[in-house]
């Protein structure tokens, strides 16, 4: 992203949190977002580690944005370039109103391109907004920086699924900016994948936050999957008052994907995680309803460059993990199938 650091870490020493903001905003229109959910891996290479540790930018930026957003909210001015296509300003379509749209609609309203943002659902921020927990990211804060750049004179049009781009162009717009998202879910084809009781991440997590929670408590839950977002999904079940919360995985302790303070805090609220374990079938009651995952012991596995994937189980280990709901995790892909193959967009 290009974020200077130095110059608003400077600011902050100084005790000019506004100052500093508006610095952060230059580069990064996201900073309370950042602020909490970054992976901050500019402080994986600050070269204050070689002395004793790293700058903590990411506490700085939550800093600066809890000081300044306790006060009350200034709206920004609008763009003074902005201009609507009666002044001839070429008019840009954005598909998508998460980090990347929004981003891109900011910097092209800034740049005085008339910009228009299509957004399916009723609220904007892409995965910010649906797909992180509340706990670790408040939507105030999302709707707030969201706000911010509404108000530089980018039109918002929610509830608004794009499913033709001729019909973009047919309303006047010079260029579309295709900002989709990773938003479908992924199963496994294994058996059992569609009984009743079988959910994917990306749904579970976009329900709860849109205030229509699957109704989970003392049920049995198990995750599928080993990396952040199915550490998200699991404490989130255990918060919609789940009995019980496991979640199985592919890899061992040392190559899980999740970060290590992620698990961390899964197993402190009494997330147990069954590691290297492959997954066989999902068991039924006889009604069709889940009862159970039957997996079996990794013995090797590893991705290779393509990333295909080699798997060896050690056999006659199979085990039947009891269970009443299974949530996919196990990773996520975009929604492209409404651009037709004449658009000559490449898909890699």
């Amino acid at each position: 992203a290009g974020q200077r650091a130095q110059g608003y870490i400077a600011l902050i020493r100084e005790g000019r949190y506004e100052d500093a903001l508006r610095v952060i905003k230059e580069d990064n229109p996201f900073p309370g977002i950042c602020g909490r959910i970054c992976n901050h891996r500019c402080e994986d290479v600050c070269n204050r580690a070689k002395l004793d540790e790293p700058i903590n930018i990411r506490a700085l930026k939550r800093f600066v944005t809890d000081k300044v957003y306790a006060q009350p909210r200034v709206a920004p001015e609008a763009a003074r370039e902005a201009r609507g296509p009666e002044a001839g300003a070429q008019r840009v379509a954005i598909i998508g109103a998460g980090p990347c749209g929004l981003t891109a609609a900011q910097d092209l309203c800034k740049l005085g391109y008339g910009v228009t943002v299509f957004e399916a659902l009723p609220v904007a921020g892409g995965m910010l907004r649906v797909g992180v927990p509340e706990y670790r990211l408040p939507s105030w804060i999302v709707d707030r920086e969201v706000q911010d750049i509404v108000d530089l004179g980018v039109e918002l049009r929610l509830n608004t699924t794009v499913d033709n781009l001729d019909d973009i162009f047919a309303e006047g717009f010079d260029a579309v900016l295709i900002a989709v998202g990773a938003h479908e879910g992924r199963k496994l084809p294994i058996e059992g994948a569609d009984l009743d009781g079988v959910m994917v991440n990306t749904v579970f997590l976009r329900d709860v936050r849109l205030g229509n929670p699957p109704d989970i408590a003392r049920q049995r839950v198990m995750v599928l999957g080993g990396g952040n977002v199915a550490v998200d999904v699991a404490r989130t079940a255990v918060r919609l008052g789940a009995a019980e919360v496991h979640m199985a995985c592919l890899e061992s302790s040392e190559t899980m994907p999740a970060h290590a303070w992620e698990i961390e805090a899964a197993e402190a609220e009494g997330v147990q995680i069954y590691r290297s374990r492959s997954f066989k079938r999902i068991l039924s009651d006889g009604n069709e309803r889940v009862a159970g995952l039957e997996c079996l012991n990794v013995a090797f596995m590893e991705f290779d460059e393509a990333g295909r994937l080699t798997l060896e189980t050690e056999p006659g280990s199979e085990q039947v993990i009891p269970c009443d709901v299974v949530i996919f995790s196990i990773g996520q892909r975009a929604g492209l199938a409404f651009i037709p193959e004449s658009a000559g967009v490449g898909i890699t």
